[in-house]
């Protein structure tokens, strides 16, 4: 938007004037603290922006529930019903180049029409969804 000369606006006020110096000083001034406010709009709409794309891949909607990390397969059950696939792999658990137990990792696949969520579960304690 283009600003009207202040001159043409504001003649008793001339550059030549101290007065209008100072009016025009006072713009100036004015004009700078709108931009430095309009670039901080925009540097929080950004951060909401990010906030809520990072919120989005934490969880997902299963009817009328939301799933996040951290339920268990139980509640994820509860919310969503069975889910469209499933796979079972049992990995070792080492320590200092020896074997000292077993973990075993679950992946459920629940498709629909609009996406496709693969949740990763270790033991019983939902860790991912992709």
């Amino acid at each position: 938007m283009m600003q009207p000369d202040e001159s043409t606006w504001m003649p008793a006020l001339g550059p030549g004037n101290a007065g209008g110096l100072a009016v025009q000083r006072i713009l100036v001034q004015r004009r700078v603290a709108m931009k430095n406010s309009r670039i901080r709009v925009l540097a929080v709409l950004a951060c909401v922006a990010t906030v809520g794309t990072a919120a989005a891949d934490d969880g997902f909607r299963c009817g009328s529930k939301i799933v996040v990390t951290g339920m268990t397969q139980a509640e994820v059950l509860d919310y969503c019903g069975a889910p469209t696939s499933q796979s079972e792999d049992v990995a070792p658990v080492r320590s200092a180049n020896q074997v000292v137990g077993t973990t075993t990792s679950y992946r459920w696949t629940y498709a629909s029409f609009s996406a496709t969520r693969v949740l990763v579960f270790d033991q019983d304690k939902l860790v991912a969804i992709e």
